[in-house]
Formats: C-alpha cells, sequence, structure tokens
C-alpha cells in the first residue's frame, strides 16, 4: 500500500482541495432546495398529472452528473497545475515522494471530497422527500447515485490521463473530453445510423448491447436525449443495470490506471508543450474534426444531403481541425503537415456509410423459427391488451409484470415466428414496412441466446396473440393486477388526502369485482375495451363520468404510473368523489350555468366572451363572442338570439341550469362549465367548474338524441365561425 499511497502527500493535497470542495458541496446542495421548492409547488396546486409522478433516473441524475463534471475537471486541474508550469513542475518531481505515491495520493483526495459532495446531497435530497412523503423510488436514487461515484472515478481518470500525457491547459482541456465522451459518441452515432438503416426493426440493439446501450456508461454519455429523439426512441438508459455498472467501474479503473502509467513515465521537460505523442495528437484532432462529417454522413444516410451543405460541412470540419492543431502547438508549419492527415477523419467518417449496413447484415441472418424458439416476452408495446405505457411516459405496473413473463404457447410462437421472417424480408428488400402493430420481444432461443428485435404485426396476428394472451393465466392476472405496496395518488380536484381515503375505497371495490370488470377499468384508460361488448359505453366509459385514480409507485428501480377509472362500476368510490366534488364546487357552477342560459337567452352583452361546456366525454359545446353583443357564431343574421340560432343547443343548456345537484352516481351527469368575459371597463372574469347534477332518465336520452345532432349537423352547431342556419 506504501509503494502507492503516501499519507503526508495526500494530507497536504486533501488540504489544499479543502475550499474548492466544500464551495462545489455546498453549491450541489443549494439545488435540492430547488428540487424540494417545485415538487411542494406542484402538489400545493393539487392539480395536474405531474403532482403524483415519481422523479425518473435522469431527473435524479442531472444535477449530480453537472457536479461530477465540472467538480471533476476543476479538482483535477488544480491537483495538477503545478504539471504545466515547467519550474513547479520540476520542484514537485524532485519531492521525496515517488511518482505512483502522487498520482494515486492525488486521485484518493479528488475522489473523497468528490464522494462527500454527492453523499451529501444525496442524504439531504432523500430526506427531502421523505419528511415531505413526496413521490420517490429511493432504490432508483440510489443506483442513480453509484452510477454518479463511478462517474467521478471516470471522470478523474480520463482528465489525469489527460494532464499526463500533454503540457498545457488548453491541450488538457480538450484531451479530457476526446477520453471521456469520444469512444462513446462514436458508438451511439453507429447505433444511431444502424436504425436509420434499418427502421423499428434493429432499433432495439441500442438499448440491449453492450457496444450501443448508454447504460454501459452513463456519464460518457450525456447527450443520450438527444440521441434518442434522432434514433426514434431507441434509447433508454437504465441506472439499476448492475452488468453496466460493473462494466463502467471497469472501464473507469481502467483510465486511472494508464493515467497512472502515463504520470509515471512523464519527464518534467514536458511542461508547457502540448504534448510529444504525434500519435495523441492525431487522435485529438481527429475527433475534432469528425462530428460534422458525421452529420453530413447521416445526412446522405436521409437522402436530405445537398451539395452546398455537404461543402459548408466539409470545410467548417477542416477548419476546426486545423484550428486545434496551430492553437494547441503555436506552429504554422506543424498545422500544414497535419492537413493531409485530415482524410483520416474523412475514412473514419465514411466507415459510417459502410459498417451499419454489415451489422444489418449480420443481424437479419440470425434465424426464427419454432424449431429454434424455446418462448419470448413481450418488452415495449404500442397499446390496447398489451398497453404499456401509463401517465407521463413511465411504464405501468402490468406492463413491469408482464414482461417478466414467458410465452410458450405454440401459436403465439408460430405468429411471431411468421412476422418476424417477414420484418427481415422487408429489411432485405428494402421494402415498405407497412400497417400494423410494433412490439419489442426479447426472443428465447434453443441455442441460449436471447435477441431482441421490434417487429410488426399485421393487424390480425396482433388481435389473435391478443386472445392468446388473455388466456395465458399468468399475463392475464398481470394485466388486470392493482399495484401493491406503498402507492402515491392522484385524482383531479381533490387534495393529496382526499385522494388517498378515495384510493383506499377504490382499492377495495376493485378488489371485489370480477376479472372482466378490472379489465375494463384499465383498459379504458387507452380508449381500448376489452371483453365486455353488452356495456354501454354512454353509462361506463366514457359517457357520463370522465375521471381517473391515477396510481404511482415504484417496483425495484422501476418505476410506474397507473390509471384507473372511476365510474359506475365502483359506486362507493365515485359517490365519494361526487360528494367532494359538488361540496366544493357546486354552487358556483350553478351559478355559472345561469349565466349561460342568460346568455342563451338574451345575447351577449359582457364583452370579450368565451363559454364551454363538456359533458362527461360526449358532448363538448364552445361558444366565443368578441362583436360585444353580436353573436359571432349567427353569420349573416346577426341579430338573431343564441337560443334562436341554435334551439337544440339552448335546450341542452336550459336543462344543465335547471337541474339540481345530484348526491346519487346513478342518476348524475358529470358537467364542465367554463365561462370568461372581459368587458370594456378591464373588468375580468374567469372560472372553470366540475359539477355533477341529477338528471332523469328522459333527461339523459334527450341529451344522447342532442348529441348525435350535433354530430351528424356538424356545420351548425359545432363550427360557430361559419354556420348553416335553417
Amino acid at each position: 500500500m506504501n509503494k502507492i499511497f503516501h499519507k503526508g502527500y495526500f494530507s497536504e493535497m486533501f488540504r489544499q482541495l479543502k475550499v474548492i470542495g466544500i464551495v462545489a458541496a455546498i453549491i450541489l446542495m443549494a439545488s435540492n432546495f430547488t428540487t424540494a421548492v417545485s415538487a411542494l409547488m406542484s402538489f400545493a396546486s393539487e392539480t395536474g398529472v405531474l403532482a403524483n409522478r415519481i422523479p425518473g433516473g435522469f431527473e435524479l441524475a442531472m444535477p449530480m452528473m453537472m457536479y461530477v463534471y465540472l467538480s471533476g475537471l476543476v479538482f483535477t486541474f488544480v491537483a495538477y497545475n503545478w504539471l504545466n508550469r515547467r519550474a513547479y513542475s520540476d520542484f514537485y518531481h524532485a519531492l521525496p515522494v515517488t511518482r505512483k505515491q502522487m498520482y494515486y495520493s492525488t486521485f484518493l483526495a479528488i475522489i473523497i471530497w468528490m464522494a462527500i459532495g454527492l453523499t451529501a446531497y444525496s442524504i439531504v435530497h432523500s430526506l427531502i422527500y421523505l419528511i415531505f412523503d413526496l413521490p420517490f423510488n429511493y432504490l432508483l436514487f440510489f443506483c442513480v447515485y453509484v452510477n454518479m461515484l463511478i462517474g467521478a472515478i471516470e471522470v478523474v481518470g480520463a482528465v489525469s490521463l489527460a494532464c499526463a500525457i500533454s503540457g498545457t491547459r488548453f491541450v488538457n482541456l480538450f484531451a479530457s473530453i476526446v477520453i471521456l465522451f469520444v469512444p462513446r459518441f462514436l458508438l451511439s452515432v453507429m447505433s444511431v445510423f444502424i436504425e436509420t438503416d434499418a427502421p423499428y426493426m434493429l432499433s432495439s440493439i441500442a438499448s440491449y448491447s453492450l457496444f450501443f446501450d448508454p447504460s454501459y456508461n452513463i456519464i460518457a454519455t450525456p447527450y443520450g436525449s438527444i440521441v434518442q429523439m434522432i434514433s426514434n426512441g431507441a434509447y433508454t438508459v437504465n441506472y439499476a443495470k448492475i452488468p453496466a455498472m460493473i462494466w463502467s467501474l471497469c472501464w473507469s479503473v481502467l483510465l486511472v490506471f494508464l493515467g497512472g502509467i502515463a504520470f509515471n513515465k512523464r519527464a518534467s521537460e514536458t511542461a508547457g508543450i502540448p504534448t510529444k505523442s504525434k500519435l495523441f495528437q492525431t487522435v485529438v484532432r481527429t475527433a475534432i474534426g469528425l462530428p460534422l462529417l458525421l452529420l453530413l454522413m447521416y445526412l446522405i444516410v436521409n437522402e436530405e444531403a445537398t451539395l452546398v451543405a455537404g461543402v459548408f460541412l466539409v470545410l467548417f470540419s477542416f477548419i476546426f481541425y486545423c484550428l486545434y492543431e496551430l492553437i494547441s502547438t503555436k506552429s504554422p508549419k506543424k498545422m500544414v503537415k497535419a492537413m493531409p492527415l485530415y482524410f483520416v477523419c474523412v475514412g473514419i467518417a465514411l466507415l459510417y456509410l459502410v459498417i451499419p449496413k454489415l451489422i444489418i447484415k449480420a443481424e437479419s441472418t440470425v434465424k426464427v423459427d419454432e424449431n429454434r424458439t424455446k418462448g419470448f416476452y413481450v418488452l415495449k408495446t404500442e397499446n390496447g391488451f398489451f398497453s404499456e405505457f401509463g401517465l407521463g411516459g413511465d411504464q405501468t405496473y402490468s406492463s413491469i409484470k408482464k414482461e417478466k413473463i414467458r410465452i410458450t404457447d405454440d401459436k403465439a410462437i408460430e405468429i411471431l415466428c411468421k412476422a418476424y421472417d417477414r420484418n427481415v424480408s422487408m429489411i432485405n428488400k428494402n421494402s415498405d414496412t407497412g400497417s400494423g402493430m410494433w412490439l419489442t420481444v426479447k426472443i428465447d432461443r434453443t441455442n441460449g441466446t436471447d435477441i431482441v428485435r421490434n417487429i410488426l404485426f399485421s393487424e390480425s396476428e396482433y388481435n389473435t396473440l391478443s386472445q392468446l394472451l388473455e388466456k395465458n393465466e399468468d399475463y392475464y392476472k398481470a394485466g388486470i393486477a392493482f399495484p401493491p405496496g406503498h402507492k402515491y395518488f392522484f385524482v383531479n380536484g381533490l387534495t393529496r388526502q382526499e385522494a388517498r381515503k378515495l384510493a383506499a375505497v377504490y382499492e377495495e371495490e376493485f378488489a371485489s369485482l370480477d376479472d372482466a370488470k378490472k379489465l375494463m377499468l384499465k383498459s379504458n384508460m387507452s380508449g381500448y375495451i376489452f371483453g365486455i361488448d353488452s356495456v354501454d359505453p354512454f353509462e361506463v366509459s366514457t359517457g357520463r363520468f370522465n375521471m381517473t385514480l391515477q396510481v404511482s409507485g415504484c417496483v425495484g428501480a422501476k418505476n410506474f404510473n397507473e390509471s384507473f377509472a372511476i365510474n359506475n362500476f365502483t359506486p362507493k368510490s365515485l359517490k365519494m368523489y361526487i360528494d367532494i366534488i359538488n361540496q366544493r364546487n357546486g354552487d358556483e357552477g350553478l351559478k355559472m350555468l345561469d349565466e349561460l342560459k342568460a346568455w342563451f337567452e338574451t345575447g351577449g352583452d359582457n364583452g370579450s366572451s368565451e363559454y364551454y361546456v363538456d359533458i362527461g366525454n360526449v358532448t363538448n359545446v364552445y361558444f366565443y363572442d368578441t362583436n360585444y353583443g353580436v353573436n359571432s357564431f349567427s353569420g349573416n343574421n346577426s341579430k338573431l338570439l343564441p337560443k334562436d340560432a341554435d334551439p337544440e343547443v339552448y335546450e341542452m343548456i336550459k336543462m344543465l341550469a335547471n337541474a339540481e345537484l345530484s348526491d346519487d352516481p346513478e342518476n348524475a351527469l358529470q358537467v364542465t362549465v367554463y365561462v370568461s368575459w372581459h368587458k370594456e371597463k378591464n373588468i375580468s372574469y374567469s372560472s372553470e367548474k366540475v359539477i355533477y347534477l341529477k338528471l332523469s332518465d328522459e333527461d339523459l336520452s334527450r341529451i344522447r338524441d342532442l348529441d348525435v345532432l350535433r354530430r351528424v349537423n356538424f356545420d351548425k352547431v359545432g363550427d360557430y365561425t361559419d354556420p348553416v342556419l335553417d
């Protein structure tokens, strides 16, 4: 241990970094208050879906990631500042401390300071969410914390290596960027080219390949979200992937080790000299010239390149290439000598037109047939029975459970293999993918190797597959399960405490229902009704009631966000919700309906006015008047009163205005009323209220009829700017 560690040198370096370490930790800690205030304000508003959303991995990682980048760079530059000044370099090299002791003692001092900042931030951050009981995934946060500690080692290792092989601050900076980001950047761009050449089917390579998965070097892929947008969503970073953490740690330790070797061999005379390694100088120059050329290659692959764009991209790439050489060496002669090597950049860029096609060719030769397939897992879906995503982009609890279930049904495997062969054929022929439903599946093959593919299924194949999976007891049960364990609830219009009480009643009711109704309450949320054909949609699905219970939680390090319909299937929950809302909004809502009824009867005299009525999810009526007393939807008949211009809508508004508040879900109708006006004397008023009204069966039937009329005669009632009047 004494061969690589010197206690006195470590203590001195730790002391020198103390001020920077404390300031950096305080700045990172301060970001906690921003996070806490934002989360608390979201809950305080008691509105909006995001109020109940658990922070994802990237959100949790971003403050720590920025800290790792900046503090790692500053700490290391300060600690090795003497390497770039000849007099200081000679002095330090003359100390009775070995090179190894210097290097590893400095590394340890930096890492401890960075770990102190990350740990303090993480503890306070967790406590804030714990004290206020805000939605949070503590296991995911711990995984992010571990990734950031590994990232700190990688950043310090990369910057230390750059400082050891160069002697100026300018080269130190660019070399650090190249060492840290370029290898993963080149692989990330390669995955984009693969996905572009083979749309959809092979895009999952980016998420499940060691070389292309950003989870295998999180700190080196800060641009992952940008690549994700370009690559059609192929990129997903898994902060809890243990193999990725181990790989990242090994890579980080390797950088530290290489830095130690370079530091041990470094001559004192290197201070002030960009670098004595021509190879290293060439690598950095090439990395600086590559990005614009890769952009040109991407435009060529997408058939979007033009001659002008090509000339400009190559020209600016060459200029950046030459400028780096001139600034770093301060020698025009060396810049001129380096110019021919620019073709190295061009050669590497051209490989991006060839290598993706070779990879796609190799992947498309992988055989998948019934004899080679033991089963498959559904990992990602579009909608319907397989529905994966809840509100806010998180997975649903059901999909998390489903992706662990291996499908072994012979007919399902037959459908999979047939669709797979057709997809491969489309890629090989470069033909149009056509229409259908996409599923991302992991195929479990008999030779022991799994492959992940995005596969397009025809509509009939998809429907058959849905029916087969419905018969799979494990898969079906996962699809109708109510999430267990600690959960967070959100219901529009309710406080957190009210939502919890409602959820307790709802969960009990949900458990007592049969499986078909459970599925109805869940599938309703994606507009997919499965299995109950005899139920009147007006009554249960999208009619009188349009409200949901949003449930958030976590399974291990994965967040889920799922919604359940509140309707006639859950009468106790529905009544509880109606009572709370009517008590809060009833008087004001009825007043607004009276105002709207009066407007129909007397015409608009409220200045610039807006009126909006939403009945369940069936009828949506909107009025807008900007003519200070003249009905803007009455066309040439500007003197016609609203009730005469549209008697059917007036009949509906009058029916609602004359109704009473309901306390019984059996005769309750959800109505949202919005009224806003701005008078000439700058007197403004705006309000939106949800209320539940008591209507007879006859009234409900009439509203159904009016709704049909509204949809049939859309120009008459729905388009008020250019109406057709009888």
